[in-house]
């Protein structure tokens, strides 16, 4: 069962990347508002940039193929934290 294998990441500074692997909507909590999620795909190129609104981001990657990608967390010009991710 694939729901059995999905993660969930989290680091010292709380903040939670889920499911992982992903269908393409990656749920990210924990961020706060003011603060940014930027999402690369395998070759670097910035796929995806959030304004975070709230602790509790939905990133839909639909669009986007199957692969590795690089989420990046950060608050103006400090990263919080870099995060791998996989959409199958």
């Amino acid at each position: 069962d694939r729901r059995q294998r999905q993660m969930c990441i989290r680091d010292r500074n709380n903040i939670e990347l889920y499911p992982n692997p992903s269908d393409g909507k990656l749920n990210v909590t924990g961020v706060k508002e003011g603060q940014r999620i930027l999402v690369y795909n395998a070759l670097g190129s910035l796929v995806t940039d959030v304004n975070v609104q709230s602790n509790h981001e939905i990133i839909n990657i639909n669009e986007h193929p199957a692969g590795l990608y690089l989420i990046v967390v950060s608050d103006k010009n400090k990263m919080l934290g870099k995060y791998k991710a996989i959409k199958y």
